[in-house]
């Protein structure tokens, strides 16, 4: 079994008894069908997959984790992030950080729970302040380290959000 393989095997089996699903750093370019045949039964709440060379997040994958409260999705090479996103009703947390983003995907703004968004050293130029406002629950968005245009930085400047942006 190669190294990589194991490492993915011993973190799902860890995830099995912790509820804490942890795949950073394990060079996945997508995510092997062996994640939801062993984590068949069990509630994730907790989900990494950062630092990994994923293009899209699977539809499937929303799906099957449900329960997420807490996404890391940070450095990998993702445009977009799946309509799917939006079943994960209980997310509060989502670091989108140091991806490909050129905007804040427009199904962040279904988490209805989504305390936490991170979206750091990405490409985004285009920010809807007011969709962002309109988030009850959303309280703080990371953002530092994007192109964004000085009439975005004086909206979000005004925002009720606590907005880090430099």
């Amino acid at each position: 079994m190669g190294d990589g393989v194991a490492k993915v095997v011993n973190r799902l089996r860890e995830a099995q008894e912790n509820g804490k699903l942890d795949l950073s750093e394990c060079g996945l370019t997508q995510i092997p069908d062996a994640v939801y045949m062993m984590m068949k039964d069990i509630t994730v709440q907790s989900c990494d997959l950062s630092q990994n060379l994923l293009q899209s997040l699977p539809k499937k994958f929303c799906s099957k984790f449900s329960k997420v409260t807490e996404m890391n999705i940070s450095g990998n090479k993702l445009h977009t992030l799946p309509d799917e996103l939006r079943n994960l009703q209980e997310l509060q947390d989502l670091d989108a950080s140091s991806n490909n983003l050129d905007r804040i995907p427009q199904v962040v703004f279904q988490c209805v729970k989504l305390k936490q968004l991170n979206v750091h050293s990405n490409c985004i130029s285009e920010v809807d302040v007011m969709r962002l406002e309109a988030m009850d629950s959303l309280e703080t968005l990371n953002i530092k380290g994007n192109p964004l245009p000085d009439d975005v930085k004086s909206q979000l400047s005004d925002s009720r959000l606590n907005i880090i942006k430099s």
